[in-house]
């Protein structure tokens, strides 16, 4: 058989050629077509059980993907509880709440989220944990006092020194990662200070890879091509 197909190749090559061309220009004629998945989950059909699992979790919890923005002050001696990076940071969470594909009233910040202290005998009082920007130095050490008193802000959204903290900013889609990512940095380099700034997460790195990877293609492939050549 495969002598049979040489000696067509052999003596009609013309004729051979022409139709690997056609093939070649119908292949390509699929490429608008593709769509490129870089989510592992994808790997697994949405049937495997521990997708199905999963997605209940989620459900019953409330739970989305989302992006962690850390912010480090090692300067200061107060760390990030001082004036002038708390009052960063309420402005930022404000302004990350505009991105659009974030989730504003899921979104983890000192200036979003309840604090819950005892009001008298038999009474509870919810306020924010930081409902304006604090003034003065000792407003802000009691901001840092009620977050290290909240067991669920406690070494999660703040650190055990107060050197740095946490927001986590949850996605309406996973796929929405990258774009958000990139609307925080933008948004972070209007930023001056001491304070660093570090974005990280799943949905961040899978949807980074996806994307970097293709751009390093397109400088590497042809590259590689010419080399070979």
């Amino acid at each position: 058989m495969l002598h049979k197909w040489l000696s067509v190749a052999m003596n009609y090559p013309r004729r051979v050629m022409a139709v690997v061309g056609v093939l070649v220009v119908l292949a390509l004629l699929q490429f608008p077509r593709m769509a490129v998945d870089t989510d592992p989950e994808n790997m697994l059909p949405a049937s495997a059980p521990v997708r199905v699992f999963d997605r209940a979790v989620k459900k019953e919890f409330a739970l989305y993907d989302q992006i962690v923005l850390g912010v480090v002050n090692r300067e200061d001696p107060d760390g990030v509880f001082n004036v002038s990076t708390l009052k960063k940071i309420y402005d930022l969470t404000g302004r990350i709440k505009e991105i659009p594909g974030v989730m504003p009233y899921e979104l983890v910040s000192f200036s979003t989220k309840d604090n819950v202290l005892q009001d008298g005998i038999g009474a509870v009082r919810f306020t924010w944990l930081m409902e304006e920007p604090p003034t003065t130095r000792e407003e802000a050490l009691a901001i840092r006092a009620e977050a290290e008193d909240h067991p669920m802000f406690r070494g999660s959204v703040v650190s055990e020194d107060g050197q740095m903290l946490a927001l986590y900013i949850p996605l309406e889609k996973k796929s929405l990662s990258y774009e958000v990512a990139q609307a925080v940095r933008k948004i972070l380099k209007e930023e001056q200070g001491p304070e660093e700034y570090h974005i990280t997460g799943l949905p961040v790195a899978e949807d980074q890879f996806g994307v970097e990877m293709f751009k390093q293609m397109a400088i590497s492939a042809p590259l590689a091509g010419l080399v070979i050549f």
